[in-house]
């Protein structure tokens, strides 16, 4: 991001110089301009690391009348990593003689998402030792054994998960600013304001995967579970509302506008904090015979459902820190174009609760929805087209 920033920076100046023959003198007649933006961005804080797929592996030997036996565990990072994408801004500015009013609004929507197949092999043995496989997915934090699959050559039910995170804010800054300083090409400007804003998160998190145990219920009547664990949890603050204050400095150099900000908000009100567990045991009777391999459903024995909701309210004040840069050319005294690079910092913010189980599966050991919060740091790089009126 940083290599991009730079390069834009470095084409708009070269841009801007060349052009200073061709445009006329930078116009500083007050009045209203319109700013639109085609940001890049990219924000950081919110890569959930849901889980991990698991391999363990047993390997015992016998080597002269004397037995070893050897295992170990390696994990692989389930992630939500949050996608970069393109959103807008609009600015609008009104200059004074000893100030100015300017209205700011941007909204950002992105998501990550991860998922994948886990099987186990079948084991390994010789005359002198044997290999033992078993593969699984850690998630909700507990390490799920796979269930019994005799179907399967590993005796294992191989696991199927998925997981997904979204995450949505906006942002509405409505400031007055008045001169501190005002010199020939370099000003100072001190801003005081109000901001709006919000922030939505869900997250999503679940795996299935069946049990088969043949002659369960009597000669080629055999058991068939199919088990899915799912989590969904969301928080919403729905419109949050604070002060801000801040500084800007612009220089000009010819046609060439150079701006600088930096802006302190803090956002006050409530969130909604909601979600649910969800555990199914979906139990059929199964005829078929494991010779040939053919298998059909004769009736449903029990259905098993359990939920475990949250529903929770609570008072948030986030901390919001903006830094902005812009460098614009002048192409006549009514258009400029330019380009610029933001971060935009949301401390303190509320995420989507998670489900635990990080003993025995008992309000005892644990288990329950733990609330989340985190700093968002946004972060990105942009175009612009402004119009003077």
């Amino acid at each position: 991001m940083k290599r991009q920033f730079v390069g834009m920076i470095a084409l708009s100046a070269i841009f801007c110089f060349g052009s200073v023959s061709a445009a006329t003198a930078i116009d500083k007649q007050k009045g209203w301009s319109f700013s639109f933006e085609l940001m890049r961005v990219g924000v950081r804080g919110n890569d959930v690391h849901v889980g991990d797929v698991f391999h363990y592996t047993e390997k015992g030997e016998t080597n002269g009348g004397a037995d070893s036996v050897k295992y170990g565990m390696t994990y692989e990072p389930i992630t939500t990593k949050m996608e970069s994408g393109f959103t807008p801004r609009f600015d609008i500015t009104y200059e004074a003689d000893k100030g100015s009013f300017a209205v700011s609004a941007w909204f950002f929507n992105t998501s990550g998402s991860a998922g994948g197949y886990v099987d186990t092999p079948r084991w390994e043995m010789d005359g002198n030792g044997y290999v033992f496989f078993m593969n699984g997915v850690r998630m909700f934090d507990q390490s799920l054994v796979p269930t019994t699959d005799m179907r399967e050559p590993s005796g294992f039910s191989p696991v199927v998960y998925s997981v997904g995170n979204k995450l949505s804010n906006f942002s509405l800054d409505l400031s007055v600013a008045r001169k501190l300083s005002d010199g020939k090409n370099l000003s100072l400007d001190g801003t005081l304001g109000l901001k709006l804003g919000g922030l939505n998160n869900t997250r999503s998190e679940g795996q299935k995967l069946e049990a088969f145990i043949f002659h369960y219920f009597g000669p080629n009547k055999n058991f068939w579970n199919r088990i899915e664990l799912r989590s969904k949890s969301e928080a919403d603050t729905g419109l949050l509302v604070g002060p801000s204050f801040g500084l800007q400095s612009t220089a000009v150099f010819e046609t060439t506008t150079i701006t600088g900000s930096f802006n302190q908000a803090f956002l006050f009100g409530g969130a909604d904090i909601s979600g649910n567990w969800k555990d199914v045991d979906d139990i059929w009777l199964v005829a078929g015979s494991p010779l040939s391999g053919l298998y059909e459903p004769a009736g449903q024995v029990l259905y098993w459902e359990g939920n475990f909701p949250v529903n929770e309210k609570m008072r948030v004040n986030i901390p919001v820190t903006e830094f902005r840069i812009s460098v614009k050319c002048d192409l006549n005294k009514k258009i400029a174009l330019g380009t610029g690079a933001f971060v935009s910092v949301w401390q303190n913010a509320p995420l989507a609760p998670k489900w635990s189980v990080p003993g025995n599966w008992s309000a005892i050991q644990g288990t329950s929805w733990k609330l989340q919060r985190g700093t968002l740091s946004y972060y990105g790089w942009n175009g612009s087209l402004t119009y003077k009126f």
